[in-house]
């Protein structure tokens, strides 16, 4: 894929608030008012399945939320507030599939539905009941002109996600978060940095919250192409929104392109075999 050569400025606001567990229609609301609240911005991340919570990894539990994306009613709910604000929602919810359960993030935006990912690494599962299951590739998504991949919570935050989403040369990844404690902002930034060192790639983080979060957890974190790092901390429980001036443009690699890098090492494995 060819992306442009010229950078893209944009708008985005990573969103943290109290995600219902198993209550999808008031997640729901609260998405539909944010957007209602916040004009101009070009895209909104939301915290990790923010339509229905991280809960227990049992059929029980995650059958009654379930649903097929793009097509389940929650997903096309998403479709349609973006095209009505004409913005990109980066929103995520528990997928079924062939009987299959994962923890699947979406982006839609005014054109409709843009892609999906699955979470690569679910949360720990409760073995024969139905545990989540993991996604097998990191999907691009063709965005704003750049390619742009979705690592939902640890999948950042492990170094094989970010480097397998560089192979396919993303500049911009999307991060939907669970909670974390205002004790952990300063090892969450350098992280940040470590994953974006190598693919100059962009990083948006938005994180969940609930009660057992001090009032200064964070709401949101920016690792920009630079590896400079903005990030903000919430003042209460509520709704928090922070805003970030994104700039978008193909990654320059430098040590060249990691899929080069890659092919290299196999080159000089399958070298050593020959001797």
């Amino acid at each position: 894929m060819t992306h442009q050569q010229t950078p893209t400025m944009l708008r985005a606001a990573m969103v943290s608030y109290p995600v219902a567990l198993g209550d999808v229609d008031a997640n729901r609301r609260v998405i539909e008012t944010t957007l209602a609240a916040h004009d101009g911005i070009d895209l909104f991340v939301f915290p990790e399945l923010c339509l229905c919570g991280n809960l227990p990894p049992t059929i029980e539990a995650m059958s009654r939320v379930a649903e097929a994306v793009p097509a389940g009613p929650s997903a096309q709910h998403m479709i349609a507030l973006a095209q009505r604000y004409q913005t990109v929602l980066c929103a995520g919810i528990i997928e079924v599939e062939d009987g299959a359960y994962y923890a699947t993030h979406f982006l839609c935006g005014p054109q409709g539905y843009l892609g999906k990912q699955r979470k690569l690494f679910p949360s720990r599962g409760v073995p024969h009941t139905g545990d989540l299951s993991g996604g097998r590739n990191v999907t691009q998504i063709e965005l704003f002109g750049v390619g742009c991949a979705i690592l939902a919570c640890a999948d950042w935050m492990l170094p094989e996600g970010p480097y397998l989403a560089s192979l396919q040369d993303v500049a911009l990844i999307l991060a939907p978060t669970d909670r974390y404690e205002s004790s952990r902002m300063d090892l969450l930034c350098q992280i940040g940095q470590a994953r974006v060192f190598d693919s100059h790639a962009c990083l948006a983080v938005a994180f969940g919250r609930d009660a057992s979060c001090h009032d200064d957890a964070p709401t949101g974190l920016v690792v920009h192409a630079d590896s400079t790092v903005q990030m903000e901390a919430c003042a209460d429980s509520a709704v928090q929104v922070m805003v970030s001036e994104l700039c978008l443009q193909p990654p320059l690699h430098r040590w060249g392109r990691p899929v080069d890098r890659v092919t290299t090492v196999w080159e000089v494995i399958g070298g050593s075999h020959d001797r």
